[in-house]
C-alpha cells in the first residue's frame, strides 16, 4: 500500500503514531505485571 505524501497523511500518521505508542505502554504495564506474578 501506498499513501500520498500530504498534509493529511501526515496528519493521520501522527495520529497513529500516538494510538501506536498508547498501546505499546499498556501492553509493556501488562506484561510488567504479568511476569512480575509468575513464578516458574
Amino acid at each position: 500500500m501506498s499513501f500520498p505524501r500530504n498534509q493529511g497523511y501526515t496528519q493521520m500518521t501522527s495520529k497513529q503514531q500516538g494510538i501506536l505508542n498508547a498501546t505499546k505502554d499498556l501492553l509493556y504495564n501488562f506484561y510488567n505485571c504479568f511476569w512480575a506474578d509468575t513464578d516458574f
